[in-house]
């Protein structure tokens, strides 16, 4: 497999509260193992064995997946961990070793004959694996993800979809939650070296730095998750999925962004509600812009280089750079309205929404007319849901 994109706080005077819903079963810890994960809607475990083998299936969808965890001793190397997986299951080439937050990983493609079926019958099974090294000394995991064609109506391009997010949704770093790009989307898209965008914000003008892959890997995970999420377009799963679609698209825009929130920060006043109303100005300069065809949102580093985005796009992005500078927030997603608003644990005016047992003042960017203030109609918290996203450490940390 080539190496090089080879995958395709002032209470304000109305304040509304949110419906609470609680957290997501998906979002699961791993602490004996070192790594945690935020997989998609509707698996459940279906079998666990000591000391670290864990088998998941989904209700609603014919894919499942396999975590194994294993001794450090056990493996020399993350290729010889996955080898240990595929030559069990069935793949068509060897593993690819890769870089993953400065510890081994690998990936490889699955396909294997239906259970029962002799090794030389045709593959009815497909899907991907990965293995990455532990941090603590802590060994191995290996994750396997998988479909057997049965005739469902489910596309290809959804089920491979779902495998590779599966992949992409296991944060391994230290301890902290989710601070770098996921397997898939680390080897798919590694570096290509720096770029610069020009930033004109408060009246100043300045550079700030970016990899030259970063846009398209954001955007990569972007289409990839839009497709999952389509799956649960008629789901009872669809407000939690949807979460879900943006906390992955967060999380790996999290690293890409955080030169040049640093930068951004340092011509940003230091009180966080002036901080707001400078970057809210800012993003009304945008050239709004929507894909009708697609998921509508943006590369959140494409979409500060070229200064264009719609409603959930700069939203993200106004919530991404805030919280990198100290100021922490919510996305407000309304499908009733279409519509998507930042919502910060700041003072901006106008409307507040309650959410997670705090109040937090919503800001609307592609409403230049009203200052960004919410507009009272659309007020009524029944017509939004709240999305919040972990509280990923200031800085990358290594291993």
């Amino acid at each position: 497999m080539k190496c090089k994109k080879n995958l395709l706080p002032l209470l304000l005077a109305a304040v509304f509260f949110l419906p609470q819903a609680p957290l997501p079963a998906l979002e699961r810890e791993f602490p004996a193992h070192g790594f945690s994960a935020d997989f998609p809607e509707g698996f459940m475990l279906a079998e666990y064995a000591e000391p670290g083998r864990y088998r998941f299936r989904n209700a609603h969808l014919p894919v499942e997946f396999q975590i194994a965890c294993y001794p450090a001793e056990q493996f020399s190397t993350a290729d010889n961990a996955l080898l240990h997986i595929t030559a069990q299951m069935g793949s068509p080439e060897p593993p690819a070793g890769f870089s993953w937050n400065g510890r081994q990983a690998a990936l490889a493609r699955l396909a294997f004959p239906a259970p029962g079926q002799p090794e030389n019958a045709a593959p009815a099974g497909q899907g991907w694996a990965a293995a990455a090294e532990l941090p603590g000394n802590k060994g191995w995991m290996t994750v396997a993800a998988y479909s057997f064609a049965d005739g469902s109506a489910v596309s290809a391009k959804v089920l491979e979809a779902v495998q590779l997010s599966v992949l992409d949704a296991i944060s391994v770093a230290g301890g902290e939650k989710g601070i770098s790009p996921g397997l898939v989307t680390t080897f798919a898209f590694p570096p290509e070296g720096t770029t610069e965008a020009v930033c004109e914000i408060g009246g100043r003008t300045f550079s700030v730095p970016f990899d030259r892959a970063d846009g398209e890997a954001n955007q990569s995970v972007t289409d990839r998750e839009f497709r999952v999420l389509t799956f649960y377009a008629d789901s009872s799963l669809l407000d939690e999925a949807w979460k879900r679609f943006y906390r992955q698209i967060y999380r790996d825009a999290w690293p890409r962004m955080e030169r040049s929130a640093r930068i951004i920060g340092e011509h940003l006043p230091d009180s966080p509600e002036q901080q707001a109303k400078m970057l809210a100005e800012w993003l009304f300069t945008f050239r709004y812009e929507r894909d009708f065809a697609g998921s509508d949102i943006l590369s959140l580093p494409e979409a500060l280089i070229r200064r264009t985005g719609d409603c959930d796009t700069r939203a993200l992005l106004f919530l991404l750079l805030l919280r990198q500078n100290g100021t922490d927030g919510v996305l407000l997603v309304s499908p009733e309205l279409r519509h998507s608003v930042a919502a910060i644990d700041a003072d901006f005016g106008g409307p507040a929404f309650s959410a997670e047992g705090r109040i937090f003042s919503a800001v609307d960017l592609t409403s230049s007319k009203t200052g960004g203030k919410l507009r009272e109609e659309m007020a009524d918290a029944a017509l939004w849901f709240a999305v919040s996203f972990p509280s990923y450490p200031q800085s990358i940390k290594s291993w």
